[in-house]
């Protein structure tokens, strides 16, 4: 289902929808088969967006060496200015952490994440020492013949 839909691709491979629908519900082989085609889709978008990517960066280094073309009201030629500094920063700052999330390398979140899990546990080694100091007190419980339980009294009062 490439296209996102039942009836259209009933449409393209020429086949009545309640056919393509009978598969989509009721064979084995039919969610392998719209998985290898996610998986080739999202290969080619990343094809794609790597190409986009490298045409990208050509820019931006073409920007940083030979700078931004703008227009000069006075003479109505175009000159380059310097690229700005906080132009700059942004798109390095963004170019970095997408490089970074691509070649699997930490981002804030993933730091952000391992803080927490480091926090929990240390919180939960401090409870465990906090509860360890603590008396462990039982409650006794009696069951009558209808399932009820109560408390017992004489052991309830002694503790």
């Amino acid at each position: 289902m490439k296209c996102g839909s039942l009836p259209k691709t009933a449409e393209i491979i020429g086949v009545p929808f309640y056919t393509v629908q009978s598969w989509r519900y009721r064979t084995t082989w039919w969610p392998e088969l719209m998985k290898r085609f996610q998986e080739e889709s999202d290969r080619k978008l990343a094809s794609q967006m790597e190409d986009v990517v490298r045409k990208a960066i050509v820019q931006i280094e073409d920007r940083i060496d030979n700078g931004d073309k703008i227009l000069d009201s006075k003479t109505g030629d175009v000159i380059s200015v310097p690229v700005k500094m906080r132009d700059l920063t942004t798109a390095t700052k963004t170019l970095a952490d997408r490089t970074d999330v691509l070649i699997g390398r930490a981002t804030k979140d993933s730091i952000a994440r391992e803080a927490m899990a480091d926090k929990l546990a240390k919180l939960a080694k401090e409870f465990a020492a906090f509860t360890k100091d603590k008396k462990e007190e039982t409650i006794d419980l009696t069951e009558d013949e209808d399932g009820v339980f109560t408390i017992d009294e004489e052991e309830q009062d002694n503790g």
